[in-house]
């Protein structure tokens, strides 16, 4: 990936989507995950972000992919994306999105269009499938 991706949750939920994604699509570079575990401190996920934004090339920007809003991964990415103007942060990650994002999006330059389209491939991989007790036809898979 061109722009830096950071995929960040609490518990092992980043690191595992990604792991899924790179079983689905092969390896991907320039993408790292962060995790945040009960009893840490806010200083403790500042310190990972910092070493992690350190091993990336964050030369075209950096996309936050966050697990929700109002936490502790908001904070920490919003206080890097000061010292990263040219960042986004994206909350609700989901694994159609990762995929996506690494196989059509992999020389994308701008974090601003980046961001975008990890929205739209978000919003796209959520649905609410047929009750149990309606007839599944073929056109309720396409």
């Amino acid at each position: 990936m061109k722009v830096a991706i950071v995929v960040a949750s609490n518990g092992l939920i980043a690191k595992e989507l990604l792991q899924v994604a790179y079983y689905t699509v092969g390896s991907i570079r320039n993408v790292s995950s962060i995790s945040f575990f009960e009893g840490d401190s806010v200083e403790v996920l500042l310190e990972r972000y910092k070493k992690t934004l350190g091993n990336l090339d964050v030369q075209h920007g950096i996309l936050f992919l966050i697990e929700s809003k109002s936490s502790a991964h908001e904070y920490a990415a919003s206080y890097f994306s000061l010292q990263y103007p040219t960042s986004r942060i994206v909350t609700g990650i989901n694994l159609p999105m990762l995929v996506s994002l690494f196989i059509s999006e992999n020389n994308e330059t701008s974090p601003f269009i980046l961001a975008t389209r990890a929205q739209e491939y978000g919003k796209q991989a959520v649905c609410i499938l047929p009750d149990a007790g309606e007839s599944l036809s073929i056109s309720h898979l396409i």
